[in-house]
């Protein structure tokens, strides 16, 4: 028999690989996407959407994009109505990385004090380096006052407890078709995705999706890309009733960007993935393929590709 002391230190260890497993599989994916767009700008400097490198100006960190309604909330006491009702989507700032990685956590469960403390050090360490390649991260927020709350930390800030979080980055079209084939600053990809437990049912996913669309509009983003799992049902409804619509997976150009993030078919564990885009204006910018800068010294040549839907 094994005691109960065995039992929880087996536990411990279990759970201590299954992280370290998470974290260092997302680590090599990054790493092997980074190596990928390294041996193409040496190779290819022009010729591989290096535009899309650029770092983002604005909006600054702290900027709120989807302000709270006037009304309240009709039970002070009741979290979810207090979400529904206050919640506002903003730019994260560095201060917020502790709190979106505790976030990112809430999935897990069962977790000892010390684990959860080295995953989230570790997801902050992540968000700083995307943050670094010209990653956005959007929280929806809330003020917490007052409030019965589990595990969220207190401070005296206005919209303190995040409750959704989403990254808005570019430099995941370097070295791909479509990013070769689209102006830079044209383009954004959406991904971590997450909304608290406690927060769902609120429309703070909904919100999220606002805040995505603010940002957008701020920098003159075209169009809007984002990969979702194939059986994340509620998820890919959000998407839909946002705007969003599936691509065709048979086209080269998403099937290659597909398989540069290794979410084509079956590549993690068997897992299968949509490729959706949302439109944010209704004039589409393409270069045509035998205008891209390996036979144009003058750099891009776009054209308008009127919205025909």
């Amino acid at each position: 028999p094994v005691s109960g002391g065995s039992t929880a230190a087996v536990k411990k260890c279990i759970v201590q690989s299954t992280i370290d497993a998470f974290l260092e599989t997302q680590n090599e994916l990054r790493l092997a996407r980074q190596r990928s767009i390294q041996s193409v700008i040496i190779q290819e400097p022009q010729v591989i959407g290096s535009q899309h490198l650029a770092l983002p100006v604005t909006p600054s960190p702290g900027t709120v994009l989807v302000h709270q309604p006037r009304s309240k909330a009709t039970n002070p006491m009741d979290v979810q109505d207090r979400i529904r009702k206050n919640a506002v989507v903003r730019v994260s700032t560095m201060k917020d990385d502790m709190e979106i990685a505790k976030l990112r956590l809430s999935v897990f469960s069962d977790f000892t004090p010390e684990i959860k403390l080295q995953f989230q050090r570790r997801s902050c360490e992540v968000l700083g380096h995307r943050r670094m390649k010209g990653a956005t991260c959007l929280v929806a927020s809330v003020n917490y006052y007052n409030t019965d709350l589990e595990y969220e930390s207190y401070d005296e800030s206005p919209h303190n407890w995040i409750v959704g979080s989403v990254e808005c980055s570019t430099h995941e079209f370097a070295g791909t078709q479509l990013g070769m084939r689209r102006p830079g600053g044209s383009i954004l990809y959406i991904t971590e995705v997450a909304v608290a437990p406690r927060a769902r049912r609120t429309g703070a996913g909904t919100k999220l999706l606002q805040g995505i669309d603010e940002l957008a509009r701020v920098r003159k983003i075209e169009t809007v890309y984002l990969h979702v799992d194939v059986v994340n049902t509620a998820a890919c409804k959000l998407y839909e009733k946002g705007g969003y619509e599936i691509l065709d997976y048979d086209d080269p150009i998403y099937n290659e960007f597909t398989t540069q993030l290794n979410l084509h078919d079956g590549a993690t564990k068997g897992r299968n993935h949509y490729m959706l885009q949302k439109k944010i204006t209704k004039q589409q910018t393409w270069f045509e393929p035998e205008l891209l800068p390996e036979n144009n010294e003058q750099g891009f040549i776009g054209f308008e590709v009127p919205d025909l839907i």
